[in-house]
């Protein structure tokens, strides 16, 4: 019966509920060891392969147990390893639309500068273009005045005014709709010609005479 010495509380209960006998909770080691050595029914070859079958199956059932933790754990951990796997995978997509956006930003505003520049230079060249024009136009005028003072009789006498015996479109340039505005070239064109002393018959022949024909075509048709 040395074979029950060493054997565990558990494995004595399941052996002696499995002789058919009768086991109370409180019942200790030694209590059960002599339930079992004492009963009518105790065969003790019959007892020690029960108990090696019963010390069988709770080692299988406890290394099932282990496995079924073991599973669990490794489960667990590889579910713990992808859920890293995927908030690293969203912070780098998360960055990644960050530098993109960030990009994209600075894209937009690097265009924004570009145009910004681009209208700015556009700006200066009109208004050195325009003052360009004017600076011209005031030379002009300059030289018309000089040259109907030159032009005025030496005379005392006071004699009607004549007309200058010179036509306007050689001494001021046509008008160009790329580069003069309108306004201001009617406005020169008028002091010019009261420098000169065109009467206000001829002044409609003598602007034509300076306009482009797409404009002058239509004054022509009315």
């Amino acid at each position: 019966m040395s074979f029950l010495a060493w054997t565990r509380k558990h494995d004595l209960k399941v052996l002696a509920k499995a002789l058919g006998l009768t086991v109370r909770p409180e019942f200790k080691i030694a209590q059960l060891h002599k339930l079992v050595t004492e009963s009518p029914v105790y065969d003790e070859e019959f007892t020690r392969e029960l108990l090696a079958a019963i010390r069988e199956g709770r080692e299988r059932k406890e290394e099932c147990e282990k496995e079924e933790r073991e599973r669990k754990r490794e489960n667990k951990r590889v579910e713990r390893e992808e859920c890293k796997r995927e908030e690293r995978e969203k912070e780098r997509e998360s960055e990644e639309r960050e530098r993109k956006e960030h990009k994209r930003v600075e894209r937009e505003k690097e265009c924004e500068r570009e145009i910004k520049e681009e209208r700015d230079r556009e700006e200066r060249e009109k208004e050195h273009e325009r003052e360009e024009r004017i600076r011209a136009f005031e030379l002009q005028k300059l030289q018309l005045e000089a040259m109907a003072a030159r032009a005025q009789p030496v005379e005392t006498t006071q004699l009607p005014e004549q007309p200058l015996k010179i036509r306007i479109h050689n001494v001021k340039p046509r008008f160009n709709p790329k580069e003069d505005e309108i306004s201001l070239f009617l406005l020169l064109f008028e002091h010019q010609a009261k420098i000169m002393n065109i009467s206000a018959q001829n002044q409609v022949t003598q602007l034509i005479s300076l306009l482009p024909h797409d404009i002058v075509q239509p004054i022509a048709i009315e």
